[in-house]
Formats: structure tokens, C-alpha cells, sequence
């Protein structure tokens, strides 16, 4: 079997490895680093090699048109890690890792469920005053809500049994002393899904005016 792999990069060693597990150890993975103009020759230059099937990294409107031409291709699922020891290769000095392969079925326009302004594209409501506030653009830093002073920021499912420690951490407060809201599946870029946006902040301890005692 011989599958055609088309990048400026060659194949990592697990990227190798789930071809094999996909397809068998029988596997020839021809790498191919010349530059394309168009979906158009990709398909030639897979016609004329007699391959068996494709990996392309491309912008999406190639890949967009790959599939209106029939020519579904596989596409390396990767994910942004926060440190580069837990990486397997860097582009444009951010860390990745590589999670596995997916058939390209087709790719689609998104739209916005209504026209709001420009100014507020990128732009999410504060889980605590519903101020608008910036989207974090990665998972390496956390924001403040200008207007309540809650943090927030991007945490992967596997950590969120930390969100409390972390918040606590911030403010130097006990656990018990602050209140969290997580909004599921949040995907605010390209690297992967399954995080959630996290907001934290400390919980506000009213005073009886009668006993003097906090509620």
C-alpha cells in the first residue's frame, strides 16, 4: 500500500506508527516536499503515483476542494501543549503534540448565529457580570474580566480537578474561599477540542450586621 505524504515536514515516529496500525505493516510512505498551486494537482500527483491514499497539510481550502473532487485525505490531528518537554515537535514556536489520524469528510463555512460588530468578534461573556471579555488565544495564560476581576483561562479536561488549587493559588486564598464556573467544550482555536474556559474568582463573605458574624 502506498500512501502519498504530502508536506513540508517529514513523518514523525508516531505518525509512522498509526499509519502501520491503521493499515498494516505492509506500507509505503512516499514523501513528497515539492510545493503545489492547487487542489487540482494534488490529485494529478496522486493519480500519476498510483497511490493508495493521501496525508496532506494544506490550507483548508484546498483540503475543501480535495473533497469536492473525491479525494478524501487523511489529516494529522495534533494539540498545543503548555511545555515543550511534554512536546514532539514545535512550529512557529508554539508546542505540539501529535494525537492521531482522521478522514477529511468535508470542511465547512461556520457562521456566527447572528451579525454582531466587529469589535466583539473574539469576544465571550464574563461567566460572573456577563461583561464582554477577550478570548484567550491559547492555553498558556490566563485573563482578568475588567469589570469583576475574575481570571479566566483555557483548561484541558484532564486538569480541571485543579481549577480550584489553581484559583486559589492566584489569590491567595484557601480552596474553600473561591467559586468557579467552567463553560464545556469551549474551542476558541485550531490545536483541538475538550477544553473548557474556566472563571474564578473570590467568593464575597457578607458580614451580619446584627452579630457582627460572617454569613
Amino acid at each position: 500500500m502506498k500512501i502519498l505524504w504530502l508536506s513540508e515536514h517529514e513523518p514523525l515516529e508516531s505518525q509512522a506508527k498509526e499509519l502501520q496500525t491503521l493499515f498494516g505493516d505492509d506500507i509505503q510512505i512516499c514523501e513528497d516536499y515539492d510545493r503545489f498551486r492547487n487542489a487540482k494537482e494534488v490529485k494529478r500527483r496522486f493519480e500519476e503515483g498510483g497511490y493508495d491514499d493521501l496525508v496532506v497539510v494544506a490550507p483548508f481550502t484546498v483540503i475543501k476542494r480535495l473533497c469536492e473532487l473525491e479525494l478524501y485525505p487523511l489529516y494529522a490531528e495534533v494539540i498545543q501543549l503548555p511545555h515543550p518537554d511534554m512536546a514532539e515537535f514545535q512550529c512557529r514556536g508554539r508546542d505540539y503534540k501529535f494525537l492521531g489520524f482522521k478522514r477529511v469528510k468535508a470542511v465547512e463555512m461556520v457562521f456566527f448565529d447572528c451579525i454582531v460588530p466587529l469589535a466583539e468578534v473574539g469576544m465571550t461573556d464574563c461567566e460572573f457580570c456577563e461583561s464582554k471579555v477577550k478570548e484567550p488565544e491559547d492555553i498558556n495564560t490566563s485573563l482578568e474580566c475588567p469589570n469583576c476581576h475574575a481570571i479566566y483561562w483555557l483548561e484541558s479536561e484532564d486538569d480541571m480537578h485543579d481549577v480550584h488549587h489553581d484559583a486559589s493559588e492566584h489569590f491567595k486564598v484557601e480552596e474553600w474561599q473561591v467559586e468557579v464556573k467552567t463553560r464545556k467544550d469551549f474551542i476558541t482555536f485550531d490545536e483541538g477540542d475538550n477544553w473548557h474556559l474556566v472563571f474564578a474568582r473570590p467568593k464575597t463573605i457578607e458580614t451580619n450586621t446584627e452579630t457582627g458574624e460572617e454569613d
